[in-house]
């Protein structure tokens, strides 16, 4: 069990690490800012998105940063910030190994042990990824502030 809580701490440290370099901010062609879904403008046949929005031509919303990093700090342990960025099946991962260490119990107080600090210094790694823009969301775009 150790052993896969491990997995999923030093895979995390890894994923979402490459940027959408097309896409995130606009760059799909337009000749009006209709072309751009209406969240950006046309600057030379080119979509520049608002800071809320992304894509080749503005239609998908970014997440919100401030509360990206709240929902890691009081819910991180069951994968609410995870759920929020688009990475279901970390959240759930979290979510089981939360739930497992509090209702099953002796055999998951004991693993809590080990279950709780490893969730911990994960979401640690989370927020300061986030905080730094070193990590996106699953969709590949950065959060905005």
């Amino acid at each position: 069990m150790k052993s896969l809580a491990l997995f999923f701490l030093v895979r995390s440290l890894f994923v979402g690490r490459e940027y959408a370099e097309d896409d995130d901010d606009g760059g799909g062609t337009c000749v009006s800012e209709a072309d751009c879904d209406n969240h950006g403008e046309c600057v030379n046949g080119l979509c520049k998105c608002e800071d809320k929005y992304a894509g080749a031509f503005c239609e998908d919303k970014r997440k919100n940063l401030i509360v990206a990093l709240l929902l890691f700090i009081f819910l991180g342990s069951y994968g609410a910030g995870d759920f929020y960025t688009g990475y279901t099946t970390i959240a759930i991962v979290k979510l089981v190994f939360t739930l497992f260490s509090m209702f099953v119990p002796i055999i998951g107080w004991i693993l809590s042990i080990a279950i709780w600090p490893t969730i911990f210094i994960w979401n640690l790694v989370y927020i300061i990824q986030f905080a730094t823009d070193s990590r996106q969301d699953a969709d590949e775009y950065s959060l905005y502030s």
